[in-house]
């Protein structure tokens, strides 16, 4: 069915009545049908609520795609007490990937709020969203009210509830004042915020207009994650009242150490940091006394630090990484990135296998050559090692992986040294497959597999044939294998919350919290 864009008088009566108050009951009402209907149900409501939790969160491996709804769309039919059990779930997690869907979904919220489905709305996903595309030009999307920074307004003020606000640079021009202002200082329960890629001049004086930003303990993650042009007086002004942040993305941005020492409030205890690519960072002593004298972050508690260098001039020689590796007191770090810097050296290995034992993840790309990479096998859950500079023939690729801990499951290398690697190769009896999530890609992982076979379901992944079940005609994916090892290569901050009871994937990505956008900037970038 076609969706056309709202007339001028069909935005005027939407917004009618626009600051009526939402509900913010969360709890379930059934109507006295469903309540009598309710009684020939052997479970009580919270166990049927349990159940539609369950039918939620359930991942099929079999699928490329996840489609959550698909099972929620199966227990809804079943009668009115399931269905009204099932809004909670149908709006739980709302993504947007064009702007006539955004459109749908509010007109939904807005037809009668005295239903309440806005409460049940807890993240706004717009990281897979794009306005192009259709034969439309930038001339007719400015035309069309579908989503504008008015409507995304309203949205907030019809979800009292929202816990993540997932935005990206394809809304950037429709990001105002107003909007922030709500985002940081009327939602009392929002968690999640990122940005991820936004830039411009409109997004940028969006900030900059922003009055102040009120005292928030409910705000724990937050990326700018290549927010190129907001001020320094932004993060001056946004960070000190957040008390419980955990996880920071300032990747690319302009962003001081002396303004971090000052804004990034001491309550706070980080576990996610990165300052990756971030020109304006100050001078060396700057930079080293925010990191080993800030308490928020130089703790036992943080696991992922990213201070990855993309400029000729290295903010850190030698002397520098030496103190900073001795001085940090975050025993249990998972990930670690210094790519960029070329005084990487075999002391500085020697620091960080003996003193962060629990690395999954280690990008340290120009390490020196000679140095011994045996001295990784002491990391024995290390999962992925970018030493892409270090291994810059097929020689010393092949060198490289006989030298590496047996857990390894994946490491980066040059496209150079890819370009004379076959598909699948074997080094020491142990087979190893180029992989460039299927020319997508501007960087290039080695990882093992079994065999060749296996090989291949990883390149059916990216095959975007159609299958069919020739005794059921169900429609499949076919034989794959998905790529999950990328998760430990992500140079991006995950800031959104989904996956439940998986440890591992508290620290690093997966693929429902990185699509579209966030996995381009993460991965391919």
């Amino acid at each position: 069915m076609a969706t056309f864009a709202p007339s001028q008088q069909d935005v005027a009566e939407l917004f009618d009545g626009e600051d009526k108050p939402v509900s913010r009951n969360d709890n379930l009402k059934l109507t006295d049908d469903e309540q009598n209907e309710s009684r020939l149900i052997p479970f009580s409501i919270e166990l049927l609520d349990k159940i539609f939790e369950y039918s939620y969160y359930l991942e099929d491996e079999a699928k490329k795609q996840q489609k959550r709804m698909r099972n929620i769309d199966n227990l809804s039919s079943v009668n009115s007490v399931f269905y009204c059990l099932s809004l909670k779930y149908r709006y739980r997690y709302c993504v947007f990937i064009r702007s006539n869907m955004f459109y749908r979904f509010l007109l939904t919220l807005m037809s009668g709020p005295q239903n309440g489905l806005g409460r049940f709305v807890q993240t706004l996903d717009f990281q897979e969203f794009t306005s192009v595309g259709l034969g439309r030009s930038s001339a007719m999307m400015l035309e069309i009210q579908d989503l504008t920074e008015r409507t995304i307004l309203q949205c907030l003020r019809l979800t009292p509830n929202l816990r993540q606000f997932l935005a990206s640079e394809s809304i950037e021009d429709d990001i105002s004042t107003d909007i922030v202002d709500y985002l940081f200082n009327s939602m009392p329960l929002l968690e999640c915020l990122d940005f991820c890629g936004s830039s411009g001049f409109k997004f940028a004086n969006a900030f900059d207009s922003l009055p102040c930003v009120n005292l928030n303990d409910s705000l724990q993650r937050l990326s700018f994650h290549d927010c190129t042009d907001l001020s320094p007086a932004t993060f001056r002004k946004i960070l000190p009242g957040l008390h419980n942040l955990q996880r920071l993305d300032l990747t690319h941005t302009r962003v001081s150490a002396k303004d971090l020492m000052q804004a990034l409030s001491n309550d706070c205890r980080l576990t996610h940091l990165s300052l990756s690519k971030c020109s304006n960072i100050g001078a060396t002593h700057e930079f080293i006394r925010l990191l080993v004298n800030h308490r928020a972050i130089n703790h036992d508690g943080l696991l992922w630090l990213n201070l990855q260098n993309e400029y000729s001039v290295a903010i850190l020689k030698a002397e520098t990484i030496t103190y900073l590796l001795q001085s940090l007191k975050c025993h249990n770090l998972k990930y670690l990135n210094l790519n960029g810097y070329s005084e990487v050296c075999q002391s500085h290995l020697n620091i960080i296998t003996r003193k962060f034992l629990q690395l999954k993840s280690l990008s340290i790309s120009h390490l020196e050559h000679g140095s011994d990479l045996s001295a990784l096998k002491q990391l024995l859950y290390l999962k992925y090692a970018d030493l892409s500079s270090y291994m810059a023939t097929k020689g010393e690729l092949y060198n490289a992986l006989l030298s590496l801990p047996e857990g390894l499951q994946t490491a980066e290398i040059k496209v150079s040294v890819s370009d004379v690697l076959p598909d699948v190769f074997v080094v020491g009896n142990k087979y190893w497959r180029c992989h460039n999530a299927g020319g997508q890609s501007r960087r290039v992982w080695v990882h093992r597999v079994d065999s060749y076979e296996e090989a291949e379901l990883y390149d059916n992944f990216y095959d975007n044939k159609i299958f069919f079940n020739i005794e059921t005609g169900e429609r499949y994916d076919g034989e794959f294998k998905r790529p999950s090892f990328l998760k430990y290569a992500s140079r991006k901050i995950n800031c959104s919350k989904f996956q439940h009871h998986r440890p591992d994937e508290e620290i690093f990505p997966n693929g429902m919290s990185e699509r579209g956008l966030y996995r381009y900037y993460s991965l391919h970038k």
